[in-house]
């Protein structure tokens, strides 16, 4: 009775190993002797499966794993590190900062990380896997990604100084401009690395964001902006005025006025950007304005032009768009013409739709309204090429690059009478979802269109 009672436990236990998953202890405890927590970081992850594919899958997730113990990290951190690393009222490389510093993560390789266990549990078809990753050998590897940008920045701003104190405000302006640049393309890695690493990497006082706005601001206040030429003109929806718009820049300094060069204008109907340039050595700058109708009222509009300094703070935009925003008034005829609408290649029903809608709206804006049986046909052709794959610590991100052939066409014999092109890329875990997200950030170049059909009107007019 008793070898029976033995017996009948022992099947028992054999049956519970084969009922419920065999989960390695190290798995469990992200534990391995010979990688103590405090020289490396540990990742698990699991996938189902026996073979190479589960192995592989697991140990990406293995590597998310350690990526999202980073990513808690910068959150528990995130606002101390801002003020610590003075940004100041820097608002363009405070914005976002944790989830562009989270995108830095899912990009960066896991150097000197290494698989230490695999284990396959065969009761529930499931792969194990431990990764570790060497805490000094990656600090140094982001330490040293870090270094080299910061050097360029220390020259740059040391140039800018030069050029200031030698009365070329022109160039110390755009080479102060430069820097911030730099910083904010290295700003999420400085902050990776000061949440992960035992020292702080702090930036000599006079590159950081606070030091250079500190003196760029001696200088924005005396940038402003007139009209040359161009004001108060009359034109018609789909074509130029017959004069350009036309802006001059200039920054008053110590002893003079002097023209402003190498920065950039931008032009605005409403919302919607019409051009952008930069101003010549006489501080001049212009824009050939195609009329539309967007943001404008009873046939009349205004283009606004100012001036843009990009990354500096809140405070000196303020200052800079102040003193350099000048607006150009304009009137048009008031006139519609009829087209139909076909978009065909790749893409869901529902991106097809959504691009739809952009489409006609950027037709109104250009005087069209939409029809059955018009003169005028808009075929949009959608296509895509994969662009390849990128293996980050987020797992393989798919990027496809699509593409958007406009044709203006004639209704009645189908030729091509203008084209329009544009292009996006779309990054995703998936091809499919890549291809989407491509599309959804595709741009109708408004003024390629609005000549296309301007040209397409007077060829129809004459038939």
């Amino acid at each position: 009775m008793k070898k029976i009672f033995i017996s009948t436990f022992i099947l028992n236990l054999c049956a519970v190993g084969l009922l419920f998953p065999q989960i390695p202890q190290w798995y469990l405890y992200r534990s391995v002797k010979e990688y103590s927590a405090g020289e490396y970081w540990i990742g698990v992850g699991s996938a189902k499966g026996n073979d190479n594919t589960a192995l592989e899958q697991a140990t990406n997730n293995a590597r998310k794993d350690i990526a999202s113990q980073f990513k808690v990290s910068i959150s528990s951190k995130i606002s101390t590190l801002q003020t610590e690393m003075r940004m100041g009222g820097n608002s363009s490389l405070s914005q976002n900062i944790e989830n562009r510093t989270e995108s830095i993560i899912e990009k960066t390789e896991l150097v000197g990380a290494k698989t230490v266990k695999t284990e396959i549990a065969k009761n529930d078809n499931q792969t194990y896997v431990l990764v570790a990753l060497e805490k000094q050998a990656f600090i140094g590897f982001i330490k040293n990604s870090i270094d080299e940008p910061t050097h360029r920045i220390q020259q740059t701003v040391t140039s800018a100084n030069e050029m200031f104190n030698a009365v070329n405000i022109s160039g110390s302006i755009l080479s102060y401009l430069d820097a911030l640049n730099e910083l904010k393309n290295i700003f999420p890695k400085i902050v990776f690395y000061n949440s992960i690493a035992s020292s702080f990497y702090a930036l000599p006082s006079e590159i950081t964001p606070e030091g250079i706005d500190a003196k760029l601001k001696t200088i924005a206040g005396g940038i402003s902006m007139s009209i040359v030429s161009g004001n108060s003109q009359e034109g018609e929806i789909g074509k130029n005025l017959s004069l350009p718009l036309i802006v001059k820049v200039t920054v008053k300094t110590s002893t003079n006025i002097e023209p402003l060069k190498g920065v950039t204008v931008s032009f605005k109907l409403g919302r919607l950007s019409v051009g952008k340039n930069v101003s010549d050595e006489n501080g001049m700058t212009q824009c050939s304005f195609l009329v539309q109708t967007e943001g404008t009222q009873g046939g009349k509009g205004k283009v606004t032009a100012s001036l843009e300094l990009p990354n500096v703070s809140g405070e000196i935009r303020t200052m800079v768009q102040k003193n350099t925003t000048v607006s150009f008034d304009f009137s048009f005829a008031q006139t519609s013409t009829p087209c139909m609408v076909s978009i065909e290649g790749i893409g869901s029903v529902k991106a097809k739709n959504n691009f739809q809608k952009k489409l006609i709206q950027s037709l109104e804006k250009n005087g069209m309204s939409i029809a059955t049986d018009a003169p005028i046909l808009i075929k949009a052709i959608l296509s895509a090429t994969s662009a390849g794959a990128v293996e980050g610590m987020g797992g393989t991100m798919f990027a496809q690059d699509v593409a958007l052939a406009l044709e203006v066409r004639e209704a009645a014999s189908q030729k091509i009478l203008g084209t329009v092109s544009a292009t996006s890329k779309g990054i995703a875990k998936k091809e499919a979802d890549a291809i989407e997200k491509g599309i959804s950030s595709l741009k109708i170049p408004a003024s390629e269109l609005g000549e296309a059909l301007a040209k397409t009107i007077e060829q129809t007019k004459h038939k």
